[in-house]
């Protein structure tokens, strides 16, 4: 018996090792990325800012997300595993909405929220812009992992269970 309560005990702090080392955080700590200003004109100017990227030297490529348009902003080279203060051009057909600044390098990946308002338009952000932060988008690799483990767990029950099924049957009255 105490078997099996080291095998579960082991297994546990293994699924949660595996699943903390799964989230964003890197070496120079938690991937992030600021744009600014928060509402913007189609055709307008973005500064944006991250850290926790990468590393020195490395290109982190910058996507522009809505729910129904995307558009490439272009690259930045991380200077150690940041970059600062970089100017991009809001495409100018750009729908007015809700979006977000994507800097993906390799498995890393971090989002930043923004709207976007039609030229010559309020610049008063949108009711939804304060409010909506997009949910962290996991990398197929986290999804791998996270799937592997589940079905580790199972396959370590249900193993667990078959050998554990004499003790069960085999009480004596």
């Amino acid at each position: 018996m105490n078997r099996k309560k080291f095998l579960l005990s082991t297994l546990g702090i293994l699924v949660l090792a595996v699943v903390l080392e799964t989230g964003v955080a890197r070496a120079h700590g938690i991937s992030a990325v600021t744009v600014k200003p928060a509402t913007v004109e189609a055709g307008g100017t973005i500064t944006i800012s991250g850290d926790g990227l990468g590393e020195a030297g490395e290109s982190v490529l910058l996507m522009l997300e809505g729910s129904s348009y995307q558009a490439p902003l272009g690259t930045v080279v991380l200077t150690s595993d940041a970059f600062e203060n970089a100017e991009f051009t809001i495409p100018s057909d750009a729908p007015a909405g809700d979006y977000v600044v994507k800097a993906q390098n390799g498995p890393v990946s971090a989002v930043a929220p923004f709207a976007v308002v039609a030229p010559s338009a309020s610049h008063s952000p949108p009711a939804s812009a304060a409010s909506s932060v997009p949910a962290r988008v996991w990398t197929p690799l986290e999804w791998g992992v996270a799937v592997g483990l589940v079905v580790l767990s199972l396959g370590t029950a249900v193993v667990l269970l078959w050998r554990a099924r004499s003790d069960f049957t085999a009480i004596d009255w």
